[in-house]
Parts: C-alpha cells; sequence; structure tokens
C-alpha cells in the first residue's frame, strides 16, 4: 500500500477584521475549533488506516512466505518418501521371493525324509515298493537340491535391495532435514517481515496521533484568539451603546 499523502499546512489565520462584530468574532472562534477537530479526526483516522493497512499486508507477506515454504518442505519429503517406498517394495518383493524359494525346497526335503521313512518301514522283501520310493526320495533330493543356486540367487538379490532401502531411508531422513530446515528459516523471515511492518505501523500511527493533536492545538489557539478578540469587541460595542 503507498504511504498515505501528508497533510497539506493548515494556512496561517486570517488576521481579526477591525470591523468584525463581537458575534462574528465568536462564529468564527466555534468554525475554528469545529475546524481543527474535523482536521486532526481526519488525520487520525487517515494514520489508523495507514496503519492497519501496513499490519495486513505484513502479515500476508508472512503467511506467504512460511506457506511457500511449507510447500517446498511438503514436496521434497514427499519425493523422499516415494524413493524410500519403492526401495522398501523392492527389498519386500526380494525377501518375499527368497522365502516362497525356501518353503518349495523344505517342502521337497520333507517329503524326501518322508519317502525314506516309508521305505525304511516297508517290508524288506518288498523289492518293488522299497525300490520306488527310493527312487521316490532320490528325485526329491535331486529337485531340493535344484534349488539352491536359485535360493543363493535370491539371497544376493535380498541383501542387495536391503540395503539399497536402508540407504534410501538415510537420503530420505537428510530430505527431510533440510525439509524442516526451510519451514524454520521460513518461519524466522515471517517473523522478522511481521515485526518490521509493526513497527512500521506502529510509526505510522503514532505520527498521525502527533499530527492530529497538533491540529487539534493550533485550532483550539485559533479559536482562543478569537475569542479574545469577541470578547474585547463585545466590550467596546457596550461602551459605544453607552455613549449613545
Amino acid at each position: 500500500m503507498a504511504p498515505a499523502k501528508p497533510a497539506a499546512p493548515k494556512p496561517a489565520a486570517a488576521p481579526v477584521s477591525p470591523d468584525a462584530t463581537a458575534a462574528e468574532l465568536s462564529a468564527q472562534a466555534d468554525a475554528a475549533q469545529a475546524a481543527a477537530e474535523k482536521e486532526s479526526a481526519s488525520l487520525l483516522s487517515a494514520a489508523k488506516s495507514e496503519s492497519a493497512a501496513i499490519l495486513s499486508d505484513g502479515k500476508s507477506e508472512a503467511a506467504a512466505v512460511v506457506s511457500a515454504a511449507e510447500g517446498k518442505a511438503r514436496a521434497i519429503k514427499a519425493d523422499a518418501d516415494a524413493l524410500v517406498a519403492e526401495a522398501t517394495k523392492t527389498f519386500k518383493d526380494a525377501e518375499r521371493e527368497q522365502k516362497s524359494l525356501e518353503r518349495a525346497q523344505a517342502d521337497l526335503e520333507s517329503q524326501a525324509a518322508a519317502a525314506i521313512k516309508e521305505r525304511e518301514n516297508t517290508f524288506i522283501l518288498n523289492f518293488g515298493k522299497r525300490g520306488e520310493l527310493k527312487e521316490t526320495a532320490q528325485r526329491l533330493k535331486k529337485e531340493a537340491k535344484a534349488y539352491n543356486k536359485r535360493i543363493d540367487a535370491a539371497e544376493k538379490v535380498t541383501d542387495k535391495a536391503e540395503k539399497a532401502a536402508d540407504k534410501a531411508e538415510g537420503a530420505a531422513e537428510k530430505q527431510r532435514e533440510t525439509a524442516a530446515r526451510i519451514v524454520s528459516d521460513a518461519s524466522r523471515d515471517s517473523e522478522k517481515i511481521l515485526a518490521d511492518a509493526t513497527k512500521k505501523a506502529d510509526k505510522v500511527l503514532k505520527d498521525g496521533e502527533k499530527a492530529s493533536a497538533s491540529a487539534l492545538k493550533a485550532g483550539e489557539r485559533e479559536s482562543a484568539s478569537l475569542k479574545r478578540a469577541a470578547e474585547k469587541a463585545a466590550k467596546a460595542e457596550a461602551k459605544a451603546a453607552k455613549a449613545a
């Protein structure tokens, strides 16, 4: 908001006319007092309006600074959280795949062990069944062993994904600290903006109060001078009336 224009200097009081009657001088005194009060009120009102506008603009600017910083901080944290979420998902998927392979291998090993136990419990002369169970156990063991390479590869993928997730979390934490610092700095700047605006608004109001009081005093002096002139004129008029 542009600063209010300074009040135009009050013209010097017109010299008292020697021909003015007591009534005219009294009326002029009342008019001078009224004009001074009006000017005083106008100066004070203008100062209050300007002061309020300065403070309002300061609050708006301070709020805008904080809002912009918070928006930037939110974006930074959102990007960091997205990276962490992606890295964590990759790790969880790898871990789930590894566990799935381990369960499948364990199931085959369990089936092989069951076949071996059943063979041991089968009548020794039941060569057909015992042979069949032996073949089944050997096949299951072979299938289980085939999972070793896949599980080893899955473990490596899981370890790598876990490290990547930890790294992403560490980087995200730094980004969160950066975001918090941005908001903190903006808050400090906002407080300074508001403090400066308050200081300026207070000065405008004090200057306005001073100008208002000065205008009122000037009007009171003029009014008092006219009233004295009116009293003097009234005495002169009374003396002239007696002489007549």
